[in-house]
């Protein structure tokens, strides 16, 4: 059964993907109807997690924001279309696609594929879309303060996921958020060590070999 976290209110929608969670169609069709769609993923191991979505923009005025963010490590994949759509006669229509991937291992892939299909003129329509590691700096600048590599991990990959856990309206559906989260990020870091951490040792060693000479 999929974990569908997501509670309507006032046009907000907020998901955790995984293995069963299907694909996901939303209509736009009253004026002046607005929907922010938050949508997390933390995979390990060898996990496919697929699950298209389609906006779909077909009253005048209406607004949609799309934030997607996986946290992958191991084999793990994020697959799936996004498919923003705004159809003739949507005049005004405001959409914002953004798509990011944060990558623990070598093997993990982020092949997410944003699209704007835009039917109608007089609208505004954006999409960014970033997939990358850890940043090592920030890794060597937490640990030259004292802080574990395990627990500097911890913060970075925490920090990447709250700036959209912040868009969340409701503080108890985002504190139930955080806490599922919290929880499947301690299994992936049991199961898989996050981002190969012999790699990331070696070149933190080699960083405070050229700070030390």
């Amino acid at each position: 059964m999929a974990r569908d976290d997501a509670k309507d209110m006032m046009n907000e929608k907020v998901l955790i993907f995984d293995h069963d969670t299907a694909p996901i169609t939303i209509v736009l069709d009253q004026p002046h109807t607005s929907l922010r769609l938050i949508g997390l993923t933390i995979a390990d191991d060898s996990d496919q997690i697929v699950a298209p979505i389609h906006i779909r923009h077909s009253a005048p005025n209406t607004t949609s924001e799309i934030y997607l963010k996986s946290v992958l490590s191991g084999e793990a994949v994020r697959d799936g279309e996004v498919l923003v759509t705004i159809e003739k006669g949507a005049k005004g229509a405001k959409t914002r696609l953004e798509t990011r991937a944060l990558l623990l291992s070598p093997k993990a892939r982020a092949k997410t594929k944003p699209i704007l299909e835009i039917l109608e003129n007089d609208v505004q329509a954006s999409h960014a879309a970033t997939t990358g590691p850890l940043d090592e700096n920030a890794l060597f600048y937490l640990q030259s303060r004292g802080v574990s590599i395990d627990d500097a991990r911890q913060v970075l990959i925490w920090g990447f996921l709250q700036s959209d856990l912040n868009k969340i309206a409701d503080k108890q559906q985002r504190q139930q958020i955080e806490k599922q989260l919290q929880k499947l990020l301690r299994t992936t870091q049991r199961e898989a060590k996050l981002l190969a951490p012999r790699t990331v040792e070696r070149s933190l060693a080699s960083k405070q070999t050229q700070y030390a000479t």
